[in-house]
């Protein structure tokens, strides 16, 4: 029977130790005992109330529910589920660097493109294989992720090239690093009022594509479990947007 410590040893493999941001102090093991055998596995973007209830041996996490050096908890859920008998597992910062969420959403909005480059922070570079109109990517985006609307900057009507950090991509030092690689439409999660205000300043179509689109990298880590765990059965929950659309 497989264990916790031989699942996470494998991701660690994948997702080394030196990659995870200087900051990102909960990112690893939250809790659980690694000798347990392992026979069904959640991933999902964040603890919720749809996996409270679940009977799984392992939950991975995209989002850890403990946040910086006091590991204090940031995720109300987690008070629910840390008395149970799993493991609970982040790959945040490690799968962010290496542009694992951000090549998964180009994915799930476009059929063919080229990946230009992967930049320090995770940022993905994409280029399409010719110019697109800006309403057709603002389409093809609520069409991927199921969303009503969307919030845009809109600067040029012409789109190629891309880039796309779905986290807190819209922080400032990540706008300023991505439009250094001559994009046009630059696709983020999270833009506040004054990262907007700041936004408009640069030549560039900015979309807010929502936080919990940077989901889209756990199924390609699914993926990679699966194919290494074959005993194991792996589920993937989804999670909508925390806000509703009136």
């Amino acid at each position: 029977m497989t264990t916790a410590r031989e699942i996470i040893s494998y991701l660690e493999h994948q997702y080394p130790e030196d990659l995870r941001a200087s900051w990102d102090f909960t990112d690893g093991l939250i809790q659980g005992n690694l000798n347990r055998a392992v026979s069904k596995i959640i991933l999902t973007l964040e603890l919720r109330e749809n996996i409270i209830n679940n009977k799984a041996d392992m939950i991975i996490l995209h989002h850890p529910p403990v946040f910086g050096k006091d590991r204090k908890i940031t995720n109300s859920f987690y008070k629910k589920i840390k008395e149970k008998d799993v493991v609970i597992y982040s790959i945040h910062s490690r799968a962010d660097k290496l542009g694992i969420m951000n090549k998964a959403i180009a994915q799930a909005i476009f059929k063919t493109f080229e990946i230009k480059g992967i930049l320090e922070d995770g940022t993905a570079i994409i280029e399409l294989p010719h110019e697109i109109e800006l309403n057709e990517l603002l389409e093809k985006i609520k069409e991927s992720f199921n969303l009503r609307y969307l919030n845009y900057i809109r600067k040029k009507d012409k789109v190629r090239r891309i880039a796309i950090h779905g986290g807190e991509g819209f922080q400032n030092h990540h706008i300023e690093l991505a439009s250094k690689y001559d994009i046009d439409t630059y696709l983020g999660g999270d833009l506040t009022h004054h990262l907007a205000e700041n936004a408009h300043f640069h030549q560039i179509n900015f979309i807010d594509i929502l936080h919990v689109t940077e989901q889209e990298g756990l199924k390609l880590i699914m993926d990679q479990l699966s194919s290494r765990f074959p005993d194991i059965q792996f589920e993937y929950y989804p999670q909508n947007p925390l806000w509703e659309v009136f």
